[in-house]
């Protein structure tokens, strides 16, 4: 039972995680295309959304993980 708490838990706190990067991203996005139509490309900017789409991709697997093994252990539970 405890491990079922803390498996939610975890998934609560990445599901958590995930949204603030995902926020960081759309307002480095947001800003990327505003100054790629005023100025030029910064190579910083495109360097920190790649950055972050890495950092969601891999907070997703180990969430998608999470799940998985919470899925397994409410199954075998009934």
């Amino acid at each position: 039972m405890k491990t079922i708490k803390t498996l939610k838990s975890r998934i609560k706190t990445l599901k958590a995680i995930l949204y603030t990067v995902m926020f960081f991203w759309l307002v480095i996005l947001i800003y990327t295309i505003y100054d790629f139509i005023t100025n030029e490309i910064n190579p910083y900017l495109v360097l920190a959304l790649i950055l972050l789409v890495t950092s969601m991709t891999i907070i997703r697997q180990i969430k998608a993980a999470q799940e998985k093994k919470l899925s397994e252990l409410e199954d075998h539970k009934d």
